[in-house]
């Protein structure tokens, strides 16, 4: 892989930021949401300087509490001292969209960053904490790839992978029906987070699918992923996953 000419990412999701450490789910540091955030925002400065880093939601553990604007108005002041640029959507943990959007920067509809296009989604969560793209999105990615010849990352929250490729619970509804999108227009890489203990790279038929582990779970961990722009992108990915452990 040529340095000069690689793309990468940093991508961070699923730090579940809340007051109090929830006690049905002691395996997640929520109360320590901000500071994970914050020591993975100058590990990211410090140690990838990323063309771009991705923030794949559930930002927030409990979106409905009166204080959630302001964590998560604590979350964006963190997240404002990343130096790349930075492409935010929210979770089934976050609020909604419209609420979300009035603190974080809303992306275009698509994101061109030192020739990648980067493609995000906000679909609607289904029963058993999965989700569906719908046709209006469905037609975006028929869109995104109109005069642009370069690579495109889908990016979305709940984990979009070939069904059976994994031991993953959660996945699209309709994950056929977008991956068979995805060959069509040359999608050829989806990042997601979701599912906290993360999926290694999965390659199948020319397509490349990865899930971020949660940041609010020991390691606390998050992934640097890099790739050529010049060559397929299952030839020139490489994903090397961070972790910020303990700390002092």
């Amino acid at each position: 892989m040529n340095p000069t000419k690689t793309f990468t990412m940093a991508v961070l999701s699923d730090m579940h930021f809340a007051e109090r450490d929830d006690l049905e789910h002691p395996e997640r540091a929520v109360a320590r949401g901000l500071e994970l955030l914050a020591r993975a925002a100058q590990h990211v400065n410090q140690t990838i300087a990323p063309d771009v880093t991705l923030i794949l939601g559930d930002l927030l553990d409990e979106p409905n509490r009166p204080a959630a604007l302001g964590y998560l108005k604590q979350m964006h002041d963190v997240v404002s001292r990343l130096e790349s640029d930075v492409i935010a959507i929210p979770g089934n943990h976050d609020p909604e969209p419209e609420l979300f959007y009035s603190v974080f920067t809303r992306p275009e509809e698509y994101v061109d960053v030192k020739g990648v296009r980067c493609l995000s989604f906000i679909d609607p969560e289904q029963p058993e904490y999965n989700a569906r793209r719908m046709p209006p999105d469905l037609e975006r990615m028929a869109q995104a790839r109109t005069g642009f010849d370069g690579p495109i990352v889908s990016i979305q929250h709940v984990p979009l992978f070939p069904p059976g490729a994994a031991e993953c619970p959660f996945n699209y509804v309709n994950a056929p029906e977008v991956i068979g999108l995805m060959h069509e227009y040359d999608i050829g890489f989806a990042v997601s987070g979701h599912y906290h203990p993360g999926l290694d790279l999965i390659q199948r038929d020319g397509l490349s699918f990865i899930v971020n582990p949660a940041l609010c779970e020991y390691p606390f961990a998050f992934l640097e992923v890099m790739l050529d722009p010049a060559v397929l992108l299952t030839e020139g990915l490489c994903v090397r996953r961070h972790t910020l452990g303990w700390g002092d």
